[in-house]
């Protein structure tokens, strides 16, 4: 992605007279620009609800490849074995995402199962994209040092590079589940986790460039809020059970959005969980108790919490500063979204 891209991607993204950006413009200038797209799809702070909900087509709606270069595709990187014992494919696609493509498939023993492929070599194009793009952010931030305390562009971009990298590998989400499998049997005596369900992998089938899983009856998350098929009792019961892995266990999944959680009668699969995010347990126990303080309006409590996470602490006049500025900026926060607010 050239620097002229990267400004055109981010006019399209934040210009207030186009709500609905041109989603297959965005993916032609390569898969940097689809994540950093997706990205600020979650980012209902900084952008309306619309345009969000028009960019978080990306996570499942992203171009297919051409049926011809799924039959290639597959020829070249699936396993002997699964080319084996596989009794059919279907070459629509089930879903297409920016790395991958999901198809459904059955295997000579009467498994139904899902193949997901890596769609494209994307590595060397997307790694010279990021470096590219860092020496444009240096090159911005040398004039506007600012920027680098209000957005973080460089810390935005690395993570953006590494979570990236990381999905290019799918054997990564097999071991981000036996991850998640490990946790649930060793905290279920204590919590219920009855709901947080787990995919079941072919490991035996799968490399790389391919991964082979049992198919998961359901409908995503996204396709059910399309479907205006979510209730207030469920997105709890979601809340809770990321939140245990956040707040309470200090790792969750990395990649967390409604393309990736399909949700049946037996509860909640998470899928592609190849980035399995690390946050120290008291830090997340401090903003969970934020949160509690922040959602009532108990903004002075909220503030001494948020000054508790800090490896240095502020004390006497230097708190009073802040606490001050602190109640000012949350002054007009009941009852107004996060996106007005922000």
């Amino acid at each position: 992605m050239s620097v002229l891209n990267f400004i055109r991607l981010m006019w399209m993204i934040f210009s207030k007279k186009n709500n609905h950006p041109d989603l297959e413009k965005i993916q032609k200038m390569g898969l940097l620009a689809v994540k950093i797209a997706q990205m600020y799809a979650l980012r209902i702070d900084f952008l309306n609800e619309e345009k969000c909900q028009h960019l978080s087509k990306l996570y499942r709606a992203a171009m297919p490849l051409e049926e011809n270069g799924f039959k290639d595709l597959f020829e070249k990187n699936a396993p002997d074995n699964l080319k084996k014992n596989l009794k059919e494919i279907d070459e629509n696609h089930l879903a297409a995402a920016s790395v991958g493509q999901v198809h459904r498939g059955k295997l000579n023993n009467g498994d139904e199962i899902v193949v997901k492929l890596i769609k494209s070599d994307f590595l060397k194009t997307f790694e010279d994209d990021v470096k590219k793009l860092r020496r444009f952010v240096k090159f911005v931030l040398f004039f506007y040092p600012t920027l680098e305390r209000v957005a973080d562009p460089m810390g935005v971009l690395e993570q953006i590079e590494k979570d990236t990298v990381t999905e290019l590998d799918l054997r990564n989400e097999i071991k981000g589940m036996q991850k998640f499998e490990k946790l649930k049997k060793d905290y279920s005596k204590k919590f219920d986790l009855n709901d947080f369900c787990l995919p079941e992998f072919y490991e035996e089938y799968s490399n790389k460039n391919v991964l082979v899983m049992k198919f998961i009856p359901g409908k995503t998350l996204d396709e059910r809020l399309t479907e205006g098929e979510l209730n207030y009792d469920v997105l709890l019961e979601l809340f809770r059970l990321h939140g245990f892995f956040m707040f309470i266990v200090g790792e969750f999944h990395g990649d967390i959005h409604p393309g990736n959680i399909i949700l049946n009668n037996d509860g909640f699969y998470f899928v592609d969980a190849a980035n399995v995010a690390h946050v120290e347990t008291k830090f997340g126990n401090f903003l969970m108790e934020f949160f509690e303080y922040l959602g009532p309006g108990d903004f002075e409590n909220a503030a001494k919490t948020l000054n508790k996470m800090s490896d240095k602490k502020l004390e006497g006049k230097k708190y009073e500063v802040f606490e001050k500025k602190f109640l000012n900026l949350y002054k007009d926060f009941m009852g107004k979204t996060v996106s007005e607010e922000s």
